[in-house]
């Protein structure tokens, strides 16, 4: 965009609304700001190119703490306490779930479910 005809255009725009007067100065100084924001380059810490790239990383790395491998299914509580108390060694064991009342052979769950959230003590 900083390279575009984009923050000309702009400055053009801004210098005829103050030639007419129609516009506060102060909003015209905002409107500036906004523009050196919107069009800065790439380079320019303070722009809008690095302002998305440290969001985007931001959200990368919160991504990395959300990670698929976390949910382990096991067939009964029993399995899940031998996981947990592995995983717990290495630190890695959260909570678990155990619903009870289910078979194992459903393919959706029932409206009404009963559960279990186990969680170690600390």
């Amino acid at each position: 965009i900083n390279m575009s005809d984009l923050p000309k255009a702009a400055t053009n725009g801004i210098d005829y609304l103050r030639s007419t007067g129609l516009v506060p100065d102060a909003t015209l100084e905002k409107a500036e700001s906004l523009f050196r924001f919107l069009f800065a380059p790439s380079s320019d810490p303070n722009g809008l190119g690095a302002t998305v790239k440290k969001l985007a990383e931001s959200v990368a790395d919160v991504m990395n703490c959300i990670l698929i491998d976390r949910i382990v299914p096991v067939a009964n509580e029993t399995a899940m306490e031998e996981v947990a108390m592995c995983l717990q060694k290495q630190q890695q064991y959260f909570s678990g779930v155990v619903l009870s009342g289910l078979d194992g052979d459903e393919t959706s769950l029932p409206s009404v479910v009963t559960y279990k959230i186990r969680h170690p003590a600390d």
